[in-house]
């Protein structure tokens, strides 16, 4: 059972709230601001909030960091972000689905687990975009998967911790600026959000991330001393071998890799995990756009428009009226019982007023899109011939 409580007022509370009015984005966006929501499903009510994210205009409820956690059996239970020992290792396979016949991938494991979490994203979009493949000759039944039946693996946690860390730092959103590694890992450890999410060692993230080719040093020093650490870098060629990685043509020492997406790209983030000897447990390689647009994405076509759009975002950024950035979707939004994934978002936010435009850039099922989203759909293709076209649409 839920209620609804005034944030000025304790002693005003409505009761009897459904789990159905809890997932409409109209009833939580009336409450966004003045009402707190309490579950009732354990002794002492657990008091959420109502947060509100403006690059995806989505209003969604949100526990305290220090809130105890839901029953077992409440739908609102989530296990705490909290970094466990044994879920650092390589993603598993993926079984295709052909109709009742069941196509396993352990012949093509090495492509497979490097690209695990790419097909998850192509898949539930359900469209007919192009994928990067290691190997997609051997296995016509792979090669077409896109029109099959799915059956994925979740992510990994070094890939939700990157994701998370990404998006409570807002640190996917692009104004047209260079963006060095340094600025992006900046971000990530000013980000108050992040505060609550701690490694093994019970170390919040953002005391035990370092980065750069000299911070791998003070990072095992760090872990040796507390127990773990997290370090990142940029690398402009990566490649596996018997022993772990070559980084820029140098070793690098890791028990486990993961690698889940693989579309062209002109640099790699690594985030490597390192355990309380010092050794590089885990390692994640991520694509990032380039060494001067630090910003991870998924797929080629999100890849593409950054590159096309960041020069003209930073000229279009010197109006006095509005602030125009772009920001590259790391998950997908539930429409209709159907995943949905944009390659893109444009948006335009008035500066006085606060008042957002925004245009939803994607490669085909653009009905779906501008559903989902609740916004103007375009052609990525189009944007892609004729950058200029956004400022058109913004003004339209």
């Amino acid at each position: 059972m839920f209620s609804i409580i005034d944030r000025d007022n304790a002693d005003r509370m409505l009761s009897e709230v459904s789990l159905d009015s809890l997932s409409d984005k109209d009833f939580l966006r009336g409450l966004h601001g003045h009402w707190d929501i309490l579950c009732h499903c354990s002794c002492t009510p657990i008091k959420m909030v109502v947060k509100h994210r403006r690059d995806t205009n989505t209003y969604f409820l949100s526990s305290f960091p220090d809130s105890p956690l839901h029953h077992s059996d409440c739908p609102l239970f989530r296990q705490r972000r909290t970094l466990l020992p044994d879920v650092f290792v390589p993603l598993r396979n993926i079984s295709f689905l052909e109709g009742d016949k069941a196509v396993s991938s352990k012949d093509q494991s090495e492509a497979m687990s490097m690209n695990d979490t790419e097909s998850k994203v192509t898949s539930q979009e359900d469209n007919d975009k192009s994928v990067s493949m290691r190997d997609t000759t051997s296995s016509p039944s792979i090669h077409n998967y896109r029109h099959q039946r799915v059956k994925v693996v979740a992510p990994s946690m070094m890939e939700s911790l990157l994701i998370t860390l990404t998006y409570n730092s807002f640190a996917h959103i692009h104004f047209g600026r260079f963006v060095t590694v340094k600025d992006f890992v900046e971000k990530l450890k000013c980000a108050e959000p992040n505060s609550s999410i701690t490694l093994p060692n019970g170390f919040p993230v953002i005391q035990s991330l370092f980065f750069g080719e000299n911070g791998l040093i003070i990072a095992r020093k760090h872990a040796k001393r507390h127990g773990a650490a997290l370090w990142i870098r940029l690398a402009s060629s990566v490649c596996v071998n018997e022993l772990g990685l070559m980084i820029n043509n140098k070793k690098l020492p890791t028990e486990n890799i993961e690698w889940p997406h693989l579309p062209s790209s002109d640099a790699w983030l690594i985030m490597s995990l390192i355990d309380s000897t010092g050794t590089i447990n885990t390692t994640l390689v991520y694509p990032v756009c380039d060494t001067r647009h630090v910003i991870p994405f998924q797929r080629s076509e999100q890849h593409s428009l950054v590159n096309a759009l960041s020069p003209l975002l930073y000229g279009m950024n010197n109006n006095k009226t509005f602030r125009f950035y772009i920001s590259t979707p790391l998950h997908s939004i539930l429409h209709e019982d159907k995943h949905v994934f944009a390659d893109l978002f444009v948006t335009r936010k008035h500066k006085q007023t606060g008042e957002l435009k925004r245009l939803v850039l994607g490669q085909s099922n653009l009905d779906t899109l501008k559903a989902a989203y609740d916004a103007s759909a375009h052609f990525t293709k189009d944007i892609l011939i004729k950058p200029e076209r956004i400022k058109e649409l913004l003004e339209g």
